[in-house]
């Protein structure tokens, strides 16, 4: 889905390679349209992607918090601050074979063995 509204979002850039706006020294705003449509195509494309314009992401990186003119266009807060990292954990889960379908378990089952079918392990949040 994200990758059609990308390709959509760059569609102004076609009108921007049309042959009919080309700068002269005696009307050089002509120019302006199709630089206007690719930035808005960035815009777009960089919306899509993240949530931010190319504003937002160099205000964002300058001041060292989260701004989004979505979010302040939703009636929030356009700048929030950045949360800490929550740390993780990892947990190992052991599944086995059982009737109708696989049964996991946090440890090994000793009486399990012949139906072991295999582990995953998972990053889950810490819990203090």
């Amino acid at each position: 889905m994200s990758r059609a509204l990308s390709l959509v979002a760059l569609l102004p850039l076609l009108a921007a390679c049309q042959g009919g706006f080309v700068a002269t020294k005696e009307e050089p705003w002509k120019m302006i349209y199709p630089i206007t449509a690719a930035a808005i195509a960035v815009d777009g494309v960089s919306i899509i992607n993240t949530g931010k314009t190319i504003d937002d992401q160099v205000i964002s990186l300058a001041t060292g918090r989260d701004c989004s003119i979505v979010r302040a266009s939703q009636g929030g807060p356009y700048c929030v601050d950045i949360p800490p990292p929550v740390p993780m954990v990892a947990r190992t889960t052991y599944c086995y074979q059982s009737l109708a379908s696989a049964s996991c378990y946090d440890r090994p089952s000793p009486v399990d063995r012949p139906n072991y079918i295999g582990s995953r392990i998972d990053m889950i949040p810490a819990t203090n």
